[in-house]
């Protein structure tokens, strides 16, 4: 609740209680500890994590203690390779984050087409959960930043989507594939400083309409 509400430092502090109380059931001090490097920075999570992991029969604990090493080492390529095993076990919407978080190790790193395949791969997995970023998955993301400009067809998908077309709708009226429409989104969704569909309406009404009539 603290990380949803933006308080992450609250969050961490509160998840790493947890992974002290629990010392004696490795799985949930691990997963409080997977949680408290994800929204907050916790530099010696990787030796803990890998610690819990260790000698485990759980894929799962595997993969949480390789997300921890991923986000205190800043790898976006092993990053990618936690999303991929975590979309092969069926949790797409974790998935979605760490390719998020990939896209801005990347960016942060002036690898900008690795970033933008990132993202796309984010946009698209968000697209098959059907869920939205949690708010923690991009650092920095607060929504107060002036957002940049979306382009002519950003915005011509962005009010279609608004105004209830499926992605194979825009993509059938648009005359482009349906990927096509899903990195457009993601795009629209990273400007306007929102994590889902739903908030489409919203933007497009409120301050971040700014972004629109930009580009105008």
């Amino acid at each position: 609740m603290l990380a949803h509400t933006g308080d992450r430092s609250g969050a961490a502090c509160r998840a790493l209680e947890v992974v002290q109380r629990a010392a004696a059931r490795p799985a949930t001090a691990l997963t409080a500890l997977h949680l408290a490097v994800r929204v907050a920075d916790a530099p010696r999570a990787a030796v803990r994590a890998a610690t819990l992991a260790a000698g485990a029969g759980s894929e799962l604990m595997r993969l949480q203690a390789d997300h921890v090493a991923a986000l205190t080492r800043a790898d976006g390529e092993a990053l990618e390779d936690v999303s991929a095993r975590l979309h092969t076990m069926g949790a797409v919407a974790p998935a979605a984050e760490a390719a998020a978080q990939a896209a801005e190790v990347y960016r942060k790193d002036g690898r900008r087409r690795a970033s933008r395949l990132a993202r796309a791969a984010s946009a698209r997995l968000l697209a098959e959960s059907g869920c939205a970023l949690v708010p923690w998955a991009v650092p920095g993301n607060t929504g107060s930043r002036t957002a940049p400009p979306l382009t002519s067809r950003e915005r011509e998908v962005a009010a279609l989507a608004a105004g209830g077309l499926s992605n194979r709708d825009i993509a059938e009226r648009l005359v482009v594939s349906v990927r096509t429409v899903e990195n457009h989104l993601y795009r629209v969704y990273e400007k306007l400083g929102i994590t889902a569909r739903s908030g489409l309406g919203g933007a497009l009404q409120g301050p971040a309409r700014d972004a629109l009539g930009r580009a105008a």
